[in-house]
């Protein structure tokens, strides 16, 4: 029998699908050099390639056939091109989107920024007026208490607005966009320190119904005499703490003012924390927030706590706040989550318990 060459191909695989159509559509057809290509590619070249092999007679109804495969999947490859190149201009058009939105946050967010700006000074140099004003008229004013609940003077009241308005202000400079770390930098201080002056700010703003008491370990008393340095941004644990009580106040205290409640801040050593992606192999200091009101619903776990848009009960707000707290902490441990959430305290007064743990500088 005659046979003719009518097609070539570089690899076995296009070959077969050739032979395979052909023979589909009764045309009697075989591949020659398919095993001197298969086995040694570097000779198809030389040899032509893998040859379909067609009867003479049968060649013009085989050559059809090719072509019209040829074409299609030409067009198949035409339309994956299509496509791709579609994808591609739907990408560009979202990224332009998160472009576009991004550049209309940063816009709103740098109105209300120079907007705040000129009230925040105005308010600042006003209480600093009011202090002035007060120095010279009454000697003994910073010693006169706000409350007969709790031990806190007008001093102390006017330290912790002007830290209050301290804090907006180096909110609005750094942050752009929240959370981005890079805006910020780490510090050594003394995290007890830091832990005393927050509570005492908190004092003077807090319902009288509520109370608020550190509570320091033995080790941090007696081995490190009340005092443990760390190495972190003073801002942002402000945020976390912040994110805690707002949840305490919010969702476990509510509006009632006729109930008294507890806020318990324990600091202690803590050596729980696993040291493999930690560069170094110093001590840990942990946190623990525990409150006296209402816990968690029973099905509400650390998982959900720490997940962006998570909500839980009747208060139930943006479910941003664990989010958040569990991205500060993680910033301060080498991106590890030390935060934990027990929402039992069994054998306790207290109700919910917040905690996490942070490396102690050398």
């Amino acid at each position: 029998m005659d046979f003719v060459i009518i097609n070539s191909y570089n690899n076995y695989v296009d070959a077969h699908i050739a032979r395979g159509v052909l023979e589909e559509e009764g045309i009697n057809c075989w591949l020659k050099d398919e095993h001197t290509v298969t086995i040694d590619p570097i000779l198809t070249n030389a040899v032509g390639g893998i040859k379909i092999m067609v009867h003479k007679d049968q060649a013009e109804r085989a050559w059809d056939i090719l072509t019209t495969l040829i074409k299609e999947q030409q067009a198949k490859v035409a339309g994956a091109y299509e496509i791709a190149s579609e994808i591609r201009l739907l990408e560009d058009r979202r990224n332009q989107l998160i472009h576009d939105s991004a550049d209309v946050a940063y816009q709103r967010f740098s109105s209300i920024k120079h907007a705040l700006g000129t009230p925040l000074m105005n308010l600042s140099r006003g209480l600093k007026n009011i202090e002035a004003a007060l120095d010279r008229t009454y000697n003994d004013w910073r010693t006169t208490k706000t409350s007969e609940f709790r031990d806190i003077s007008l001093d102390d009241t006017f330290r912790s607005l002007h830290n209050i308005l301290k804090d907006v202000h180096n909110l609005l400079h750094v942050n752009d966009q929240f959370l981005n770390f890079k805006a910020y930098t780490f510090e050594e201080f003394d995290f007890v320190e830091f832990i005393q002056t927050y509570i005492r700010d908190q004092e003077a703003s807090l319902p009288r119904n509520i109370s608020i008491h550190l509570e320091l370990g033995a080790d941090i008393i007696d081995d490190l005499k009340e005092c443990v340095i760390i190495k972190g941004n003073k801002n942002l644990l402000k945020i976390a703490l912040d994110n805690i009580l707002s949840n305490a106040r919010v969702h476990a205290f509510g509006n009632e003012e006729t109930v008294e409640y507890k806020i318990l801040f324990v600091i202690d050593l803590y050596i729980g924390y696993s040291l493999v992606d930690r560069p170094d192999n110093g001590l840990n200091i942990s946190l623990q927030i525990l409150n006296t009101g209402k816990a968690f619903p029973l099905n509400f776990d650390l998982e959900k706590f720490k997940r962006a848009g998570s909500r839980a009960g009747e208060t139930a707000n943006t479910g941003q706040g664990g989010y958040q707290i569990d991205e500060i902490i993680k910033f301060h441990n080498y991106g590890n989550s030390t935060l934990e959430l027990d929402t039992t305290c069994e054998g306790s007064e207290y109700t919910t318990a917040v905690s996490f743990s942070i490396p102690m500088s050398k």
